[in-house]
């Protein structure tokens, strides 16, 4: 692909982008202009390139914050923008980010993923003790610094910071990207309105006042100083802050974390006696100093100015790190993190015991107020959802027990959905109908095609069986036994055809009343 700068320079594009999104894709570069080093090239999916789009580029690019690339960081900000050989505008030039960059997202958890390789676990797994702080509070460092130096130019404000929104490599380099995303404004004025919003990342203010709703009117810098608080948060804790249960929660889909967020349940804020449940991650917070802490409560207080700037954290990093040794000493130690490592497992055993004895709604809904980030949430979710649906076979209301087939084990959480009666009753009287008009077929008109349909009566009769015993032993001995008494009635020792037919209808009669009771009794 070619495109061309703003000056008509031609750049031409690889075949195929390296990455996709909603808006666009992004694609690596065969040869530039000289005056472009590592550089990318983002163009806009159809339909995305209006006016609005291409004018607030063009200001991004004629307004640069005064430093884009520096020793540990780098400002995916446009360089230019791109057209095609009309003029059309396509997209724009960006600094490509630093080599072999993931998602900072992949930080953000109490246990790393095994996926990242050993040069990841060394420095940021938290068993690494005084390693893995350093290096979190270096990653802490290096995405202030770059959020202060946009903040800095009173114009920009990046609205939707995130994780996936940040790029980090082992040693600490940091790529803020999406940015051409971000609000605009100039003097109070709205210029460009940020184009993108992620609940989780957004101030209590936004849910209890309304303000940032309206694209007229400008949010502040402090709306920004929330979002990196909460994302400092999950570096250093490895779950966010307000990933907690609330004491009162008449619906699951209450329980999230906007949600938690518009009730203002941080577990350390001025409501924590409204929560009900702190998941153990949080408990490292009490380990941190003070001022640290301090920082964090203020972050997430309901006063937007009492919030920390990207300055005052980058500040007070550096000084962190400088001395380290006695921070480290409080937030973490080997045997502490082997203690942790055990509780951690007998949580889980715990957690496993809970959910394999929830047999009502009310009993799954207490699962996910006690584990609102557990294993089987995804599980217990579907249970809930689903609770009507699961129980029209029994005839029973909300509140009727669910079988053992609920109960799960370590590493699988995946269920099987029960056929309803019409669908197993649909299945049956296909085999037999298939069947018996093969058997009447084959010895009284023409037998390869009675054969056929033998062969397809087969078929009906095998879903039937499977989706009838659910996996009840008894019940598949029962369903193979009468697939082969119909073998049998179909060879030469057969009796009479019209009795054949009805001893069939009788036999896959029985069976299917068989292993249906074995499949649907209720429990005594």
């Amino acid at each position: 692909m070619i495109v061309y700068t703003s000056k008509q320079e031609k750049i031409n594009l690889a075949q195929k982008p390296f990455s996709s999104g909603g808006e666009g894709s992004v694609y690596a570069v065969n040869s530039a202009p000289s005056r472009f080093k590592d550089i990318c090239v983002k163009i806009y999916s159809p339909g995305k390139t209006d006016q609005l789009r291409e004018a607030k580029i063009k200001f991004m690019v004629s307004n640069p914050p005064q430093t884009i690339r520096g020793k540990g960081f780098l400002i995916g900000w446009p360089l230019d923008y791109v057209t095609d050989s009309h003029g059309k505008f396509l997209g724009f030039i960006m600094p490509l980010a630093f080599p072999n960059s993931r998602q900072l997202v992949e930080l953000t958890v109490y246990s790393l993923s095994k996926v990242l390789g050993k040069e990841w676990h060394d420095r940021y797994d938290i068993s690494a003790g005084k390693k893995s702080l350093i290096s979190r509070l270096k990653l802490i460092f290096n995405i202030a610094t770059p959020i202060h130096i946009l903040h800095s130019t009173n114009k920009y404000v990046l609205k939707d910071f995130k994780p996936q929104n940040v790029l980090v490599t082992y040693d600490g380099h940091v790529t803020i990207v999406d940015l051409d995303s971000i609000q605009i404004s100039d003097g109070g004025q709205m210029l460009y309105p940020g184009t993108a919003v992620t609940p989780e990342y957004m101030p209590p203010e936004f849910f209890t006042k309304g303000i940032g709703k309206s694209l007229k009117s400008p949010i502040n810098k402090s709306w920004d100083y929330f979002a990196i608080g909460v994302v400092f948060y999950e570096i250093l804790m490895g779950i966010h802050p307000y990933c907690v249960t609330p004491k009162k929660l008449n619906d699951i889909s209450e329980n999230s974390r906007s949600s938690n967020i518009s009730l203002g349940l941080f577990p350390f804020g001025a409501n924590k006696q409204m929560i009900e449940v702190r998941p153990r991650p949080h408990d490292r917070f009490t380990k941190l100093p003070q001022e640290f802490q301090n920082k964090f409560i203020s972050t997430f207080s309901e006063k937007p100015g009492n919030r920390p700037s990207a300055y005052e954290w980058k500040q007070y990093m550096y000084d962190v790190i400088k001395g380290i040794d006695g921070v480290e000493e409080k937030i973490q130690d080997k045997k502490e993190f082997d203690s942790e490592s055990r509780l951690e497992r007998d949580m889980r055993i715990t957690e496993l015991e809970t959910y394999n004895q929830c047999k009502t709604k009310e009993d799954f809904l207490r699962y996910i107020r006690l584990y609102p980030d557990g294993m089987y949430v995804y599980a217990a979710t579907q249970r809930i959802y689903h609770f009507d649906e699961i129980n029209s076979g029994l005839g029973g209301d909300n509140n009727k027990n669910i079988d053992s087939s609920s109960n799960v084990t370590l590493g699988n959480i995946k269920k099987k959905k029960k056929a309803s009666l019409k669908e197993i009753l649909v299945l049956l009287i296909s085999a037999i109908i298939l069947y018996a008009a093969a058997y009447l077929i084959r010895d009284n008109c023409d037998e390869s095609f009675g054969n056929i349909l033998n062969l397809l009566s087969y078929f009906p009769y095998m879903l039937f069986a499977f989706e009838v015993v659910s996996n009840k032993k008894l019940g598949i001995v029962i369903c193979i036994a009468g697939w082969f008494v119909m073998l049998f009635l179909w060879s030469d020792y057969a009796i009479q055809p019209i009795q054949t037919a009805l001893g069939i209808l009788g036999l896959c009669s029985f069976f299917a009343v068989g292993a249906y009771l074995l499949m649907y009794q209720e429990k005594s």
